[in-house]
């Protein structure tokens, strides 16, 4: 079962699992595949997967998707999302964003990925300012 967490620069993110060293740092596997701090940076370094995950099946299928993260695969059931004529991201569909958790399970990591997130963040920020109830996106 999936656990989120609420995240200060991402919004909400679904885990499978975590793990916390010693020394306080955590990470976890998302829900679709991939691996995030729980601050919702994305891991970006395989000696955080080592020092943080013990060794075992879970550590072994954490180091291989770090070695295969760059190799982008076509999956046909991943949504796109554009960018329309007023600079928002929405669905292929033309349907706002409404959940960072479905951005991370539809979009490869890297760049693409955090942009939409920090969209998506200021989007919330600026819906959540008074005199802002017009604004129709996440």
């Amino acid at each position: 079962m999936s656990q989120i967490i609420k995240t200060k620069h991402f919004g909400p993110i679904a885990f499978d699992k975590t793990w916390v060293s010693s020394d306080g740092r955590h990470i976890g596997k998302l829900t679709k595949g991939g691996y995030a701090h729980l601050s919702g940076s994305m891991v970006s370094s395989k000696k955080d997967l080592v020092e943080l995950i013990p060794a075992g099946k879970d550590r072994k299928e954490a180091q291989e998707w770090y070695e295969n993260k760059d190799k982008e695969k076509f999956n046909p059931s991943n949504k796109r999302i554009f960018l329309n004529a007023n600079g928002d991201y929405e669905w292929e569909d033309g349907k706002p964003i409404t959940d960072p958790v479905d951005v991370y399970n539809n979009l490869p990591q890297g760049a693409q990925l955090e942009a939409v997130l920090l969209w998506f963040r200021e989007k919330q920020k600026e819906n959540s300012k008074p005199g802002n109830d017009k604004i129709k996106v996440a």
